[in-house]
């Protein structure tokens, strides 16, 4: 259940293995956190440069995650540009420093090979615990809350640019 172009699991392989191990894990009033990943931009990088293009900034990516991520967390591609995460022992508000740390590895990446698109990834995250434990649900309020980080994010780009306008003007 592997995925072809990452060598992460793929979207089945991610489900079996995260909810399998959300449902021990709670059992034992463990807790940690659902992430749902959102490359920004990708269709951007398709539509300009090509898809093999595209393919290797997927491939960056999932190496980024890899390695912000403990051996111990679950990492799946669901699809295109999606990840899905289980992360143990993490709160709701550790993912300001976990969408830091993958931000600074995008950035390093695209200075050390002289990128020409911009590798970027928001995330959402929903904690899980022994009550709410359903990886489905946990998904899908986790990509809700990518979304509303996503649309912070394009906001305050375009905030920025309107002041940089401004300032120029």
């Amino acid at each position: 259940c592997t995925d072809e172009l990452t060598g992460l699991l793929n979207r089945r392989g991610f489900y079996e293995l995260a909810q399998n191990k959300i449902d021990s894990y709670s059992y034992t009033k463990g807790s940690g956190l659902v992430i749902y990943g959102d490359m920004d931009g990708l269709k951007k990088i398709n539509d300009s440069l090509g898809h093999d293009i595209g393919d290797k900034a997927i491939q960056l990516e999932a190496e980024i995650l890899k390695s912000v991520f403990g051996s111990s967390d679950i990492i799946g591609r669901l699809g295109g540009d999606e990840f899905g995460i289980v992360s143990f022992n993490k709160k709701e508000e550790d993912i300001i420093l976990v969408q830091e740390k993958i931000d600074k590895k995008c950035k390093q990446i695209m200075k050390e090979q002289s990128l020409e698109f911009e590798l970027s990834i928001t995330l959402g995250c929903i904690e899980f615990t022994e009550e709410m434990s359903e990886l489905t649900i946990l998904l899908i309020n986790a990509d809700k809350n990518m979304y509303k980080n996503k649309n912070f994010k394009k906001s305050s780009k375009t905030n920025q640019k309107h002041l940089e306008t401004k300032i120029i003007l």
